[in-house]
């Protein structure tokens, strides 16, 4: 099982396409581990906020369609991957 098959499919499906442009690299990865270590995380998350860095228009409580996309993508892969666990 790899980590990108951990999330629910819009959140997988969502970096999937994202990295898979972005940073090839990183979504490969991200696909040979089940739990991915910190620096990992972060590379997703520097990734997916460089893709949709000029999408987001107006004030920052109006995101654009993509903007809430990538929030929500980010927000459910760093839930189901806490640094801390229990």
């Amino acid at each position: 099982m790899s980590a990108l098959d951990r999330l629910d499919t819009a959140t997988a499906d969502t970096l999937r396409l994202v990295l898979g442009r972005r940073a090839p690299d990183v979504l490969k990865a991200l696909a040979e581990t089940e739990d991915p270590p910190t620096e990992l995380r972060e590379r997703v998350g520097r990734a997916m906020q460089i893709e949709f860095s000029g999408e987001v228009s107006g004030p920052d409580w109006e995101p654009s369609p993509h903007g809430v996309r990538v929030d929500d993508a980010l927000g459910w892969f760093y839930a189901s991957f806490p640094v801390e666990r229990p």
